[in-house]
């Protein structure tokens, strides 16, 4: 648990440290260095996590049997690469590592106003800690990330290259497609899309087993989940992260002008909320809420912060942000989030 903590203050460190040196561009030479430690902690990681024994288990059978499994092809490809070049299963571990970490922090750098903010709410939020868990999903959701810049651009083209890129981890990026209609118009309507999109999912919510049956026709692996403890559903609480990061959208931007970007951003956040609904019948639509929660927040907070001109409303709006990350971190480590605590290195004694 140290190692997390020791995480946050590099962080917090770095950030003050790259203030103070004389270079031309101090944000990327902050970035990178967070690059480093996510990444570092990340590769060198061991036996943790609730999906770390069944890419162990789904690598070994890759290379007794040849049986690839149900993975992705550009998961497979890492595989096979890192099995024939580069350490075998331990070579898996630290490409996936500072693939997510790195597209993700460069996510930060091009779009946060406050990378050093960006990066406590990616780890206190716990999307860190589900990135050491869920490899192939987060492999696709840091490609996605990138296929934001092109979408804030309104670069169609480009928007779904990276989608199809990050498909090759993650099917369920796909759905992401559509995204690109609902959040490139301009905003009334926008607003329109919104209210059919919100009618459209409580629809389908009474659908939910039609739809899923077409999921499992079109992706059929994942039909094993239909007899697991994941077709049961979460409980309404299991909302509660979503709806925490929109109430700062809600509360702040009643006090300020409109911006497109922050609108751009609560609109994600809304989509999340939206796609997280799901969840509540079938759990693991909260994969699909993943793709947009993570920016909504990472990103969409410190533009909040950015936006009002007065530097003391700035810092008390930091205080109370950072205040409510330390309570949810230590309740992320009560609850044992994602099976990574307390932390176990490649040095320890399992």
């Amino acid at each position: 648990m140290s190692v997390y903590f020791g995480l946050l203050f590099f962080a917090i460190f770095c950030y003050f440290l790259c203030g103070k040196l004389k270079v031309k561009n101090k944000k990327i030479v902050f970035c990178f260095l967070s690059i480093l430690s996510l990444g570092f902690v990340s590769a060198i990681r061991n036996e943790i996590g609730v999906d770390f024994h069944n890419y162990k288990t789904a690598y070994e059978n890759l290379i007794l049997f040849n049986n690839v499994g149900d993975f992705e092809p550009g998961f497979v490809f890492i595989e096979s690469f890192c099995a024939k070049y580069f350490g075998g299963f331990r070579g898996i571990i630290v490409i996936t590592s500072f693939l997510i970490q790195g597209l993700t922090l460069y996510y930060f750098y091009r779009e946060s106003p406050d990378s050093c903010m960006s990066i406590c709410i990616y780890i206190m939020l716990g999307y860190y800690y589900s990135s050491l868990n869920q490899i192939r999903l987060y492999c696709a959701i840091s490609i996605f990330l990138i296929a934001i810049l092109f979408l804030k651009k309104k670069k169609f083209l480009q928007y779904v290259f990276c989608i199809l890129i990050a498909a090759l981890f993650h099917y369920t990026v796909l759905c992401m497609i559509p995204l690109y209609y609902f959040l490139s118009a301009d905003t009334i309507l926008r607003a329109r899309n919104f209210l059919f999109a919100f009618l459209c999912v409580i629809s389908l919510i009474f659908l939910i087993d039609k739809i899923l049956e077409w999921g499992i026709i079109v992706f059929p692996k994942y039909k094993y989940y239909l007899n697991t403890f994941f077709n049961k559903g979460y409980e309404i609480q299991s909302l509660h992260r979503v709806i925490f990061i929109i109430l700062p959208f809600l509360l702040l931007n009643l006090s300020r002008k409109e911006n497109e970007t922050i609108s751009f951003y609560f609109n994600v956040a809304l989509y999340a909320l939206i796609v997280s609904f799901f969840q509540l019948r079938f759990q693991l639509f909260e994969r699909f809420a993943l793709y947009l929660s993570l920016p909504a927040a990472c990103v969409g907070w410190p533009m909040l912060v950015a936006g009002f001109q007065n530097a003391k409303t700035r810092m008390l709006l930091r205080i109370l942000i950072y205040f409510f990350l330390i309570v949810y971190h230590f309740y992320l480590i009560y609850r044992g989030w994602m099976g990574v605590f307390p932390y176990i290195s490649i040095f320890n004694k399992v």
